[in-house]
């Protein structure tokens, strides 16, 4: 779809062409942040996101479980993102955590989620200190565990 004929684009503009819109599923992991990522065992029954992408603009959303931990520890980390992000700075992009169940973090304590530039991952983190963020490891899933997201990235 072409939108070049409208009056007055906005500064800025680079392109007024829509040349892709799809919609899908993807099937998502959990996994660590070891050299050698370990997966989680997924629950089935919830391990399938949605997607829709309209140009370079995926948006993304799943309630995903993890049945068992195996050997995995350290930080949490979602992969099978449908596509991979942008490179550099337009490629990190922040997810809204709507829910959880089984979840071993402190009550008032945040979880927040950011695609990584140039990767098909999500970072999980806590909103648990006035200087920032601290990662979510694989422990505070306290597995069984299930994780309601939703957001956007650029491609």
């Amino acid at each position: 779809i072409d939108f070049s004929a409208q009056s007055s684009p906005a500064a800025g503009m680079t392109a007024e062409l829509l040349n892709h819109y799809e919609e899908g599923t993807f099937t998502g992991a959990y996994y660590d942040n070891a050299g050698t990522p370990r997966a989680l065992t997924m629950d089935a029954s919830y391990q399938t996101g949605r997607y829709t992408r309209i140009g370079r603009q995926v948006f993304v959303q799943g309630y995903l479980g993890a049945s068992g931990a195996g050997s995995a520890s350290g930080d949490l980390k979602l992969h099978g993102l449908p596509f991979t992000a942008g490179s550099g700075s337009e490629g990190y992009n922040g997810f809204a955590v709507a829910w959880g169940s089984s979840i071993g973090i402190t009550a008032g304590v945040t979880v927040s989620a950011y695609v990584e530039a140039g990767g098909t991952l999500v970072n999980f983190s806590k909103w648990s200190a006035t200087t920032g963020t601290t990662s979510m490891t694989v422990a505070e899933l306290a597995v069984p565990g299930y994780l309601m997201f939703s957001g956007s990235y650029t491609i």
